[in-house]
């Protein structure tokens, strides 16, 4: 599952998005951040998780104040060096 977020560039935004992984004892295979002025696009990816948990997350990281946008993918991103999980 890849999970993209659009937050307020907050020096407490990608760890609060973070925690809602860390509390189920899930690692992210994957996360990338960059901030865009006063914006930060965070991508994270969990291999093997179950839909449900994954909705019951994304739920819970659209609720945070300084979330704007917040998207669940099944399929995994295209990373940089052109390499996908």
């Amino acid at each position: 599952m890849r999970f993209t977020v659009r937050t307020l560039a907050d020096a407490q935004a990608l760890s609060r998005v973070l925690e809602h992984f860390a509390l189920r004892t899930l690692m992210p295979d994957h996360v990338e951040a960059q901030r865009d002025g006063d914006m930060l696009e965070i991508s994270l990816e969990v291999q093997g998780l179950d839909e449900a948990v994954a909705q019951l997350i994304i739920e819970k990281i659209r609720a945070c104040v300084l979330v704007l946008e917040a998207a669940l993918c099944q399929q995994p991103a295209q990373h940089l060096d052109g390499v996908g999980s």
